[in-house]
């Protein structure tokens, strides 16, 4: 159920973020140290079942069927992976790292399961529509898959580190660590990318985060990013654009509180500077609890969130605009095999 302060109407939708794929997975081992692994891995986008909208007269959009992932990887057993063709880029998944496993809570993503409801002016409502939630709080985590070379190095106590450089002239770099301290499962990530001189935006992209679950169920994830539009130019004005900057934080529960599985709860907050336009200001607050099935691999959620958005312009009417803020309630699941 959607609330954008306007109206307010019930969807049913398939999150574009977690689409249904289909993955090929094939491997050989060339000798002993080698082994050579192909990935496709396809999602199927209805476009009836997007967010945002629905295809005309509920009619298949034609290219239902995208290629995600496209790559050969060469393992080796002592000095990492190499791998060529379309696919994940160093940094991407840094800033959505967590310990929880619950994907309707994703960080950095708070606004996934309906990126398409927009912002209504307060005033004016839905004559003089504002931002998406998907532009207002993007996906705040690099630069995602292309077709790229990247390497991974081996693990090193927990420790791993990845570089890739891409068709778009991008670089990027990402420490990765996974380990137990204090009686804690953590993960820890942190990320660069630098679009080099071949793109006018010529962004640079600065972000980390890190996860814990105790062994009592209690645990917690943070972490923050930030992008420079435009290092070459010696001021924002300059480049007359505010420098994007975000955070994520949650807390969650996670115990098994009856024989189906895990049940999980995650409280979380995101904000999110200049994502839309300058002097952006946008908070999303969520709740969610998921219940795991384990004897059929399904996840049940159901989630409440809530966003507001601040902007320093104004409406048609000359007025400033005071955006309407959007709730959201949604009941989904997810069936992983």
């Amino acid at each position: 159920m959607q609330d954008d302060g306007d109206n307010a109407r019930f969807r049913h939708t398939d999150s574009n973020y977690s689409s249904s794929r289909i993955r090929f997975h094939p491997s050989a081992r060339i000798n002993k140290d080698i082994r050579v692994v192909g990935t496709i891995e396809t999602a199927i986008d209805d476009a009836r079942n997007g967010g945002g909208g629905a295809g005309q007269f509920g009619g298949r959009s034609g290219n239902d069927l995208q290629t995600r992932v496209a790559e050969i990887s060469f393992r080796h057993s002592s000095l990492g992976n190499l791998t060529i063709g379309s696919g994940n880029k160093a940094a991407n998944g840094v800033m959505n790292v967590n310990t929880h496993g619950v994907y309707a809570a994703l960080p950095s993503g708070i606004a996934f399961l309906n990126s398409g409801a927009t912002f209504k002016d307060s005033e004016t409502g839905a004559n003089d529509t504002g931002p998406s939630l998907g532009a207002s709080f993007g996906d705040f985590d690099f630069t995602s898959r292309g077709s790229r070379l990247r390497y991974d190095s081996p693990n090193y106590n927990g420790f791993v580190v990845s570089a890739s450089h891409d068709d778009e002239q991008t670089i990027e770099f990402a420490l990765r660590y996974s380990g137990r301290f204090a009686g804690s499962r953590v993960r820890a990530t942190a990320g660069y990318s630098d679009a080099l001189a071949s793109n006018t935006d010529n962004a640079q992209i600065y972000g980390g985060a890190m996860s814990f679950t105790h062994s009592s169920g209690f645990g917690a994830t943070g972490g923050c990013q930030y992008e420079n539009e435009d290092p070459s130019a010696e001021t924002d004005n300059a480049a007359n654009h505010e420098d994007p900057f975000g955070c994520t934080t949650q807390v969650h529960l996670a115990r098994k509180f009856n024989d189906l599985g895990l049940t999980t709860i995650v409280f979380e907050w995101e904000h999110q500077t200049n994502l839309a336009a300058n002097g952006d200001t946008a908070n999303g607050y969520g709740f969610t609890v998921q219940q795991n099935i384990d004897a059929a691999s399904v996840q049940v959620f159901a989630k409440y969130s809530t966003f507001d958005l601040e902007r320093d312009a104004t409406n048609v009417s000359g007025n400033k605009i005071e955006f309407q803020d959007i709730n959201m309630f949604a009941i989904g699941t997810r069936l992983r095999f």
